[in-house]
């Protein structure tokens, strides 16, 4: 027959496979208790003041324990005889090493293609090693300093990690936008006599958005059948059949104007289709999600959805897009209004926008002689001596160029 001490094991000690760990790091904890466990409870405990107030850890009811902590806790287990007489091993102390900074800054927030300078990334901070991804239009994917040229507006994420493994993250977003050219500045007369006047006048382009162009099949049929907005009232069957279910129709190009609000409706047929409409209002070549008007999913057929686009008045003056999608047994805007989907169907129209954000601002310097320093067309009044000036062409996205004029 064993007979069981009533009195608990004395003088054990803690340990701890780590004692510095990062936030919801794991580690293992033990005791220097060798013997059999009959007749003995375990319990783990925690304490977070410096051992004035302990309280037992969840699911930590064995002589070793797995673990983790978010602040600098100290541990200790409670070993109870079958008498009911408890000791404790020694307190053992883990810290929490904290998370490495990381800061992330760009030489520029635009990335402007073609031609563009490229925008210089970099990162400072407590870490070691820091890695970028994701990796498109990125020069590499590690270190403190990389060079983007995006196709698209990308979101990069940094991890920073320290030299015991610890990681933290940022974000740094890169617009990709369309760069701008000037393809005339001149004066007029360019060569005059003191006193008289001068015209200069610049003329800049941006360049041509390139659209994605979503693949879906529409030959099911996984129709648009309708579309009503302004002048354009579309009936159409599986129009993108041969064109992966993608059409643009360039006419009617109905002309409205910057804050107002006009109706639309889209009708989807030949299955339950969803619907989603999206306006390009800053004409930067991207359909992004302030800029959803319209969607849903009605699980009918046929289906016509309706609702109202208000126009923004910073919408950019100029010709832009109108994206319609329906797709197979969903809202489009889950996948949003690039991404390929097995069935449905996409169709882009053209409107132009009066009244919003001119596409872009013209600046004259210096101001000797000027009559206004803005404008495509300024005036240099009176002129006593001669004058280069430069004139920089701005996008609403902020692509610029710069040429110079001398009177």
């Amino acid at each position: 027959m064993n007979v069981l001490s009533t009195n608990p094991p004395a003088g054990l000690t803690s340990n701890s496979t780590k004692t510095l760990v990062c936030i919801n790091e794991s580690f293992d904890l033990s005791t220097s208790y060798t013997g059999l466990p009959t007749g003995l409870t375990f319990q783990w405990q925690a304490s977070t003041d410096g051992g004035l107030t302990w309280n037992n850890v969840p699911s930590a009811a064995t002589p070793s324990v797995t673990t983790s902590e978010s602040v600098t806790t100290q541990y200790r287990c409670e070993i109870t005889s079958c008498g009911g007489a408890a000791g404790y091993s020694s307190p053992i102390l883990v810290s929490i090493q904290a998370p490495p900074s990381v800061t992330a800054t760009a030489s520029t927030p635009v990335y402007c293609a073609p031609n563009g300078a490229p925008v210089n990334l970099s990162v400072t901070g407590t870490g070691t090693t820091y890695a970028w991804s994701p990796a498109a239009g990125l020069s590499t994917q590690t270190g403190t300093s990389v060079v983007a040229t995006p196709s698209a507006t990308t979101i990069y994420t940094i991890t920073a990690t320290d030299a015991i493994g610890c990681t933290n993250t940022t974000t740094i977003s890169v617009t990709k936008a369309e760069s701008v050219s000037i393809s005339a500045a001149s004066a007029t007369p360019n060569v005059l006599c003191s006193g008289n006047n001068s015209v200069l006048l610049a003329s800049a382009t941006v360049a041509s958005e390139t659209y994605c162009q979503p693949s879906t099949s529409c030959t099911f049929p996984d129709i648009i059948s309708n579309v009503t907005f302004s002048t354009i009232s579309n009936n159409t069957a599986c129009n993108g059949a041969t064109t992966n279910g993608f059409t643009l129709f360039s006419a009617p190009n109905p002309t409205v104007t910057a804050g107002t609000s006009l109706p639309i409706s889209v009708t989807t047929s030949g299955d339950i289709e969803g619907a989603a409409v999206w306006f390009d209002f800053n004409n930067n070549g991207i359909f992004e999600t302030t800029e959803l008007v319209l969607n849903g999913f009605a699980g009918t057929n046929p289906a016509t959805y309706t609702g109202t686009v208000n126009i923004p008045v910073t919408a950019v003056n100029g010709t832009i897009r109108m994206r319609v999608r329906c797709t197979y047994n969903a809202d489009p805007n889950t996948i949003g209004p690039c991404a390929n989907a097995t069935f449905g169907e996409t169709e882009d129209y053209l409107v132009t926008i009066t009244g919003g954000a001119e596409p872009l601002t013209y600046a004259w310097s210096p101001a000797t002689f000027l009559n206004t320093s803005t404008g495509s067309s300024v005036t240099a009044a009176s002129m006593s001596s001669g004058q280069s000036y430069t004139v920089t062409a701005t996008s609403a996205a902020g692509c610029s160029a710069v040429d110079t004029v001398d009177v």
